[in-house]
């Protein structure tokens, strides 16, 4: 885990005021509330979390396939948005190219946080592509975070593992230099909240990248199948301009985009 300066970063998710750090744990002076560390890994969570919803989420809540995500089951959806086998070190590339790029003010010790980070893959390579020395780690799955732990135990001191809520990050407002949500975007119950959290923490000059389902061009699924796999597996398949409508709503600016059949990564920043 993160020590001293790097755990000043983190707010409490209740009342978004910063921490102080005690032995047992970190301690919030203006809510009275307090958080610990379980099995490596920060449980920064302040209210009772609803069942899963929705066939995806409640997935993504099971210990086989936090185990199995890695190797089977991303591969698989993405094989399936994109229309060809995935190529991930082609993925990594593209991602670490749009944030360092997309970075207006990068310093050595820039904090970036991996939302949704799953068993922790992008998070990992994040550190060990040796352009971020400080990655956070957030997901809501517990056997995701567990799993993200156990996988990147050979980081400790450069990755710190947090159970959190996209809708209420447990970060102090302008503090990230950089956010990333692989292929999880469009699994977050209220996308327009967890992009205005994005927004509040990051720096001026900070980027977004996020990588998600959206309608193919020319060829939008049909407005019945897309309702039918909405409403079953709690997934958003997101048009295009409509995205672009949200994210300049919360105050991002420069909308960049590659495009791959229904997978898009992008790539926004906040204003300097």
């Amino acid at each position: 885990m993160f020590q001293g300066n790097q755990i000043s970063v983190l707010a409490c998710p209740a009342c978004k005021s910063p921490f102080e750090d005690q032995s047992s744990g970190l301690f919030c002076s203006a809510c009275d509330s307090e958080y610990v560390e379980k099995s490596g890994f920060w449980e920064l969570t302040h209210t009772q979390l609803p069942s899963a919803r929705g066939l995806g989420p409640r997935l993504m809540n099971q210990r086989i396939i936090a185990k199995v995500y890695e190797g089977f089951w991303r591969p698989a959806f993405v094989t399936v948005a994109t229309g060809r086998p995935p190529n991930r070190d082609a993925e990594f590339e593209q991602a670490c190219r749009y944030l360092c790029g997309g970075i207006k003010a990068l310093q050595d010790d820039a904090p970036v946080v991996d939302l949704s980070c799953g068993p922790g893959l992008f998070a990992r390579h994040l550190i060990e592509s040796e352009s971020f020395r400080h990655v956070y780690a957030l997901d809501l799955s517990e056997p995701m975070v567990k799993q993200c732990v156990k996988l990147g135990e050979h980081l400790r001191g450069e990755l710190c593992v947090i159970r959190g809520d996209v809708h209420e990050l447990p970060f102090q407002d302008g503090q990230v230099a950089a956010v990333h949500a692989g292929a999880a975007f469009h699994m977050w119950p209220s996308p327009r909240k967890a992009v205005d959290e994005v927004f509040r923490i990051l720096r001026p000059g900070g980027v977004f990248v996020a990588s998600t389902f959206v309608h193919a061009e020319g060829r939008r699924l049909s407005k019945a199948a897309a309702a039918v796999f909405e409403r079953s597996t709690n997934t958003t398949v997101f048009d295009r301009s409509k995205l672009r409508d949200m994210l300049s709503e919360a105050g991002f600016e420069g909308f960049e985009e590659t495009r791959r059949g229904l997978f898009s990564l992008f790539r926004v920043h906040r204003p300097l």
